[in-house]
């Protein structure tokens, strides 16, 4: 049973990662701060740079508010 709990932990990890990437990366290329795109996407500026930096997991929250933000400058 432990084995599978350290694997769920390292899946979830890399899962954790590879969004963050894909979130700085999209941040990156709209030109946005960590501050504008905290502000546009009604996070906190400070929960916003953990996520990016690895120090605060992503929550689904966070990750909708997000991606509706740019859901909507893409239109």
């Amino acid at each position: 049973m432990k084995t599978r709990d350290v694997q769920t932990s390292e899946i979830f990890d890399i899962i954790q990662q590879h969004i963050r990437e894909y979130l700085v990366m999209l941040r990156n290329r709209e030109n946005l701060s960590v501050a504008q795109l905290s502000e546009k996407a009604g996070l906190d500026e400070n929960v916003l740079a953990d996520i990016e930096s690895g120090r605060a997991e992503v929550t689904i929250e966070s990750l909708l508010k997000i991606l509706d933000f740019y859901k909507k400058i893409s239109v």
